[in-house]
């Protein structure tokens, strides 16, 4: 750089120097201005009671705890305040301001504290620690004022809040947190802080457990397994002082157990899972088919006890009953929101099974909390419970939604091509491209699963598949009759089916006696559940619909007592619409009826076919036609007959012998 640029450029900072730093000096000072500290906060705690269930230990999304100090009391996110009915007279107990190494202590891997721990480090309260009592007024707050504030490090002002006393009427305390006081919102590089803290806190009503019923596809061939699972979920989290926890499960007649008496084959480990399906806990399961075997009486060191038996249910043929033992019951602590007990199994259709007949499958959950709160009276199969003139009815069990299950069938007729007469005599194989994987078994009756998106092939037996196979050397070949007729029974629908719905109610009433009386006025319970058939849906009906619709048979007379309980699917299924295709079937001719040609290629096919109108009550009547499967003839020689092929002899004789004697006189 010469001496006159550099000279010019020292000028023009000289110049500039003082417009950089009152720059400077403003920033300073407006980040001062935003950085607002203080050396004292509050903390006022909301003590709200939550109508509906949930599982204390969390602060759910719309349980923000950080208010923003405002009067409207709303939350961190700028929500509207937190929902609930105000509950005095519960008494908290804060103390802060924690170190880094005692929030380790008190919290395990997911951030929760659970009562007990809270309660012991308060009464072994560490040197230096202050600890603040208080009791919510009848607005359901408390205040604790001056919390003296770390100024250096205004994240690190960390209180443990504990709930120490609650009113009789209310169940469920709500679970140890620990809040900051004061508390920031990150704003580009700079911090706002709140000094006035509001913490929303939830009592909860005593839960009572909920059964659910998945069915991994609603159709199927009848060569598939046919997977349920069943969900204790709701869990409340005093689950291990209950005294039973039962699950019994009437199988349809057309559904069957797999492998040899008790079925072992059929039964899937029972598991603890978290809301987003992490195994946290296995159950060891004692199998039997031994009716004396009971949850008291199963041997030390099982769980969960599986029996299975033959039912006297009309219309069932063998149930599940899975029974949890004192030691099981004892390991379902530390429970979380959203965890859930899975119980899965799997069966087979069998022959007693129709097509495009839908198979139902129900079950039902009884429990008995800890004395004094009595849940539902268990079901055990073998040992019905029969309440004397002076026992309570603990109602019926809880019963899980109908999911059903259905097949059914493709009719093909072989003809002639020109003339559509009947042939007999051409095979065939099905195959099918499934969208999803086919869990089916093998020809010894092990469990196999194959992969979705590859060619696979039926087995049949009398005309219906029984299991499907990927090796093409096993696929069993059907034979179209002298009446050029052939069916393929046990397909599963080529579309996802969509079954109407119908919706269960619970109806209200005091606990009972054997002889009707009432038992305990106090305690309201399910007395009966009731089952009402929904409209049908179709790809416009929206949720406002049926929420209208479930509010309107609450609302008619005589209803007064019934409360909306779950949606199902009906019993029988009808069915709404088909959804998205999940098989690809199709017919390979492995044989072609004599003096016809064999087909090139496959013949695609759906089941059951195309919708083809609504019936009385405006659902889809899907119609199945039979398949034509022309074969052209295989092409003839141009002169046929005995005299023509002496002629046609002769003249090639004639031909080769003057062929001969133009060859000779050339070469002579």
């Amino acid at each position: 750089m010469s001496k006159s640029k550099l000279k010019n450029l020292i000028l023009t900072l000289a110049l500039a120097l003082p417009l950089i730093l009152s720059s400077v000096t403003g920033f300073v000072q407006a980040q001062a201005k935003e950085m607002n500290i203080e050396n004292t906060g509050s903390l006022t705690i909301h003590k709200l009671l939550n109508p509906n269930y949930r599982e204390p230990g969390t602060v759910g999304d719309d349980d923000e705890f950080q208010g923003d100090g405002t009067a409207t009391g709303n939350n961190a996110n700028g929500g509207a305040a937190i929902g609930g009915q105000p509950l005095a007279g519960v008494g908290f107990t804060v103390v802060g301001r924690l170190t880094d190494a005692q929030v380790n202590a008190l919290e395990d891997s997911n951030g929760h504290i659970t009562q007990a721990e809270a309660e012991d480090f308060i009464a072994n309260l560490p040197v230096g620690l202050e600890k603040h009592e208080g009791t919510t007024k009848a607005d359901g707050t408390v205040t604790f004022p001056n919390l003296p504030v770390d100024t250096t490090e205004l994240d690190n002002n960390r209180w443990l809040v504990v709930e120490t006393s609650k009113p009789d009427t209310v169940d469920k305390a709500a679970a140890p947190v620990i809040v900051n006081v004061p508390t920031g919102t990150p704003e580009t590089s700079l911090k706002n802080y709140n000094y006035d803290v509001n913490l929303y806190v939830k009592n909860y009503a005593s839960g009572e457990p909920e059964i659910e019923k998945e069915i991994d596809k609603p159709t199927h061939s009848t060569g598939d397994r046919v997977q349920y699972t069943l969900k204790i979920t709701d869990l409340p989290d005093d689950l291990a002082s209950f005294n039973r926890l039962e699950v019994y499960d009437p199988l349809d007649e057309r559904l069957s157990l797999l492998g040899d008496t008790p079925h072992a084959e059929s039964l899937g480990t029972v598991t603890l899972k978290s809301k987003d399906g992490t195994v946290k806990k296995e159950f060891n399961s004692y199998i039997t088919d031994d009716p004396s075997i009971t949850a008291e009486n199963t041997p030390a060191g099982n769980d969960v006890l599986i029996r299975t038996g033959k039912t006297s249910e009309a219309g069932k043929d063998q149930y599940i009953y899975w029974a949890f033992t004192a030691e099981g019951i004892a390991k379902l602590t530390d429970l979380e929101q959203g965890d859930y007990i899975e119980l899965p199994f799997e069966v087979m259709v069998n022959e007693k099974a129709n097509s495009n007949v839908a198979i139902p499958n129900d079950g039902e959950l009884g429990f008995e909390n800890k004395p004094g709160n009595n849940g539902t009276k268990p079901v055990d199969p073998e040992k019905p419970y029969t309440p004397g003139p002076e026992d309570p009815v603990y109602g019926p069990g809880k019963p899980t939604e109908v999911v059903n299950t259905i097949f059914g069938k493709k009719d093909f007729v072989k003809t002639d091509a020109d003339t559509k007469a009947p042939l007999q005599g051409a095979e065939f194989i099905v195959k099918d491209t499934p969208k999803q994987p086919i869990k089916t078994v093998d020809a010894d009756g092990n469990k196999v699963e194959l992969p979705a998106g590859e060619e696979i092939y039926a087995v049949i037996e009398n005309g219906r598949v029984v299991r499907w196979t990927a090796d093409k050397n096993e696929a069993t070949p059907v034979t179209s009759g002298a009446d050029g007729k052939f069916t393929v029974d046990g397909l599963a629908y080529t579309n996802e089916v969509n079954y109407s719905k119908q919706y269960i109610f619970a109806v209200q009433g005091p606990l009972l006696t054997g002889d009707g009386s009432v038992y305990q006025p106090e305690k309201t319970v399910t007395q009966e559940y009731v089952y009402v058939a929904a409209n049908p849906r179709t790809s416009t009906t929206t949720a406002a619909d049926i929420e209208a619709e479930i509010q309107a048979i609450l609302d008619a007379e005589g209803h007064e007592n019934w409360v909306f309980y779950k949606e199902s699917e009906t019993n029988p299924a009808q069915i709404d619409f088909l959804g998205n295709q999940i098989h690809d079937y199709a017919l390979e001719e492995t044989k072609a009826p004599n003096g016809y040609v064999p087909l090139k290629n496959d013949v695609k096919f759906t089941v059951p076919g195309e919708q083809t109108g609504t019936d009385a009550n405006g659902r889809p009547i899907y119609d199945n036609p039979a398949i034509n499967v022309p074969n052209k003839k295989t092409p003839g020689m141009p002169i046929t007959g005995g005299m023509g092929t002496i002629i046609f002899l002769v003249a090639g004789l004639l031909l080769m012998g003057g062929a001969y004697k133009l060859r000779k006189g050339k070469n002579a």
